[in-house]
């Protein structure tokens, strides 16, 4: 991973998905399909990772171009994940990296936090979608959102 350049994660032009704080250096993955989406032309992409649970291991996946490629349990602790390799540096790729589990209040040490990524590669403006949903759910009833406060 040598010929990799590391950025921090505010210092690269992304789309965060879900409801945080845009002012802190890491983003926090608090809830189910918070997470950061980014386009890049690159023949490799990885992120640096943060994880912590007691009870009930987060869970991630990761879309490129709209298809999904991988979903997996984070392991404790720092570590480096790899959103794609092999790919063509000329083109660029829609890469989409989420939690992909609920809000877990009874774990209260779980958490997904994204410091960083490397690459060989270029980051381009996020790309816009032709449609937008947005989701407004009954977070006060079911106590979702307490979680991360």
């Amino acid at each position: 991973m040598d010929e990799l350049k590391y950025f921090r994660i505010r210092d690269v032009d992304i789309k965060l998905h879900g409801r945080m704080d845009d002012s802190s250096d890491v983003v926090p993955l608090l809830s189910n399909g918070h997470g950061i989406e980014l386009n890049i032309e690159a023949s490799q992409l990885w992120a640096d990772v943060e994880a912590d649970y007691d009870d009930f291991e987060p869970w991630a996946a990761i879309e490129i171009n709209g298809e999904l490629v991988s979903r997996f349990m984070l392991d404790k602790g720092r570590q480096r994940i790899c959103l794609f390799r092999g790919r063509n540096p000329e083109r660029a790729n829609r890469v989409k990296f989420y939690r992909e589990l609920q809000a877990m209040s009874e774990d209260k040490k779980t958490c997904i936090l994204i410091r960083g990524l490397w690459t060989d590669g270029e980051f381009k403006a996020p790309l816009a979608y032709e449609h937008k949903l947005e989701f407004i759910g009954d977070s006060i009833s079911s106590g979702e959102g307490t979680y991360g406060a």
